[in-house]
């Protein structure tokens, strides 16, 4: 039984973990007057 559930808790935390890896895009650009099409 304690090997079962050592087993389930390992897996949980390196599901975890693996999601910390994950990455926002980064954006760039630049934001524009809509009538005279300079930048703000």
């Amino acid at each position: 039984m304690f090997k079962n559930m050592s087993i389930v808790i390992l897996g949980i935390l390196m599901i975890g973990l693996a999601g910390c890896e994950l990455r926002t895009p980064e954006i760039q650009g630049t934001v524009l007057d809509a009538e005279t099409k300079q930048p703000v």
